[in-house]
């Protein structure tokens, strides 16, 4: 059973298992929204699990918050390093706020878990998405030769001060983190992630096609195409128990669906799905629905942004899956929807 909070544009799930899994007695939290919707409160049950899909602020914003108030122990995030930066830094912020800052002794509890495809989280849970070899990087083999070229190139183009010593023997900041079964290979790993990004960042420079780079905010532009990346390596899970199964997305887009159905390792088929990126256009379609083929499909959103789609929405009940919407779709000032389609006329609703 998944508990459904309210919290506009953003994601907050509570995953409860059935009796027979050894997350019964320890539900998980999946996202956190937004801080200022609070989700530690909405949050009804003892729990020590907080899963992140991804670092965008509508589903980690409130992790601070949750971690000070709940006995927080374990914490979930994806196997990609910009992430595991930038929740680190998120961390960093949060522990030097003025106004009730993580202390060192809550922060000491917490044990982090990256998360790759393949990875079960029990035998009723598996991990569908990220991939570390990703397809961006994967044909991609680079020399130290090189390297060095791409790093004095971007320098000179961007006006930075990349170390090249610093990159060429790159050792990760997250290690101390880690058990240290996981630790080798997340070191070679993040190292040839971080080589393959400089080298295919100065292809982008040079390429007359991302001429935005020599304009007067190369890095903000840089931060962007970094983000945008961040969405591909959402963790994607599956729960399946002897009676229902649930599909969870985060901000996943279709280039991840059709990887997945293209290698056929995994079955997507879900009885409920939750909807990826508040229904944006580039993240369903028809063919992905179909290998899903959900009776119920969730949609969080907050009208930002123009999502959900309204084909995206026309496409869920053209295959008679039942939507079920956080709030009403508002499009040019009207109300696509019906209050009695919504499940946010309460805190929360469980499915």
């Amino acid at each position: 059973m998944i508990e459904v909070y309210n919290v506009g544009q953003g994601d907050s799930f509570l995953l409860k298992p059935n009796s027979n899994c050894c997350f019964s007695n320890n539900p998980i939290l999946i996202d956190c929204a937004n801080a200022y919707q609070n989700v530690y409160k909405k949050i009804k049950y003892p729990i020590d699990n907080v899963l992140i899909t991804h670092s965008d602020n509508d589903h980690i914003g409130g992790l601070a918050d949750v971690i000070t108030n709940k006995n927080i122990t374990n914490l979930y995030v994806p196997y990609y390093l910009p992430e595991i930066i930038a929740v680190l830094n998120y961390f960093e912020k949060k522990s030097n706020r003025k106004v009730k800052p993580l202390s060192e002794s809550i922060m000491n509890k917490i044990n982090i878990h990256m998360l790759k495809e393949g990875d079960p989280l029990c035998s009723h849970i598996v991990i569908l998405n990220p991939v570390i070899e990703h397809d961006i990087f994967k044909k991609i083999t680079v020399l130290n030769k090189e390297l060095q070229e791409a790093i004095e190139n971007l320098n000179k183009t961007l006006n930075i001060s990349l170390d090249e010593q610093e990159i060429l023997e790159y050792k990760s900041d997250v290690l101390e983190y880690l058990d240290t079964n996981t630790r080798g290979e997340y070191q070679e790993n993040s190292k040839t992630f971080v080589h393959k990004f400089i080298y295919r960042l100065n292809l982008m420079v040079l390429n007359s096609r991302y001429t935005m780079f020599n304009n007067r905010y190369p890095l903000s532009k840089i931060k962007q195409k970094i983000k945008y990346d961040a969405n591909k390596f959402s963790i994607i899970f599956k729960y399946q128990d002897t009676k229902i199964s649930y599909l969870f997305t985060g901000d996943a887009d279709t280039t991840v669906f059709n990887r997945i159905i293209k290698y056929g390792k995994y079955n997507l088929e879900a009885d409920i799905l939750k909807v990826p990126h508040h229904g944006s256009k580039e993240n369903l379609n028809q063919n992905i629905i179909n290998r899903i083929n959900p009776k119920y499909a969730i949609v969080r959103h907050g009208n930002q942004h123009g999502h959900p789609s309204e084909d995206i929405i026309k496409i869920l009940e053209n295959s008679k899956v039942q939507v079920f919407l956080t709030n009403d779709i508002i499009k040019n000032i009207t109300s696509i929807t019906s209050t009695k389609q919504t499940i946010g006329a309460v805190a929360s609703n469980e499915i």
